[in-house]
């Protein structure tokens, strides 16, 4: 496609082109990484951005902890919608969103303490916790994020014990 068929189209009609132009540089197969580096170049020229300063403000990085269990049988834990939430075994992914759920109940209620004392800071915005298994090794690995440090270890531990807890009782 020329870039001057693009100047006389639609607006719906140049936002398409440019989509089946990103699609044509990006390697489908194997996620290349320079077609991805090349991508977010022309995303950010096409925005106007001269640096990474407006992007790397749209993300916030929350704390972390990826840990792991180990199972009998790694195949009992199925996932699905890029391996963010659990089909089998039953009950998995229910435990795991209550889980969360109470882990930002908590944060929730530690943030209406701290507004009490006339802070101002949001804990409970963004708890998630995950879980796959491995693809070569018995073991389930698990991923949480919370708004600590030691939220997010302690979700990771609870989420762990509830993979333990429920592919114990398939063996």
């Amino acid at each position: 496609s020329s870039s001057s068929s693009s100047s006389s189209a639609s607006p719906s009609a140049a936002a398409a082109e440019e989509l089946l132009l990103v699609y044509q540089l990006l390697n489908q197969i194997c996620g290349d990484g320079i077609s991805g580096a090349l991508l977010t170049h022309a995303i950010l020229r096409r925005r106007g951005w001269s640096s990474l300063d407006p992007w790397i403000q749209m993300y916030d990085d929350l704390p972390s902890r990826q840990s792991k269990v180990c199972v009998p049988d790694r195949r009992a834990v199925c996932t699905t919608d890029a391996e963010r939430r659990c089909t089998a075994p039953s009950g998995l992914q229910e435990r795991i969103d209550d889980l969360v759920e109470a882990a930002a109940a908590a944060a929730s209620e530690t943030e209406r303490e701290e507004k009490e004392e006339g802070k101002n800071i949001s804990h409970a915005k963004a708890f998630r916790a995950f879980v796959r298994p491995s693809g070569t090794e018995d073991i389930i690995r698990i991923y949480a994020e919370a708004n600590t440090q030691e939220s997010a270890d302690n979700l990771a531990k609870a989420v762990g014990r509830a993979v333990e807890e429920l592919c114990a009782k398939l063996s």
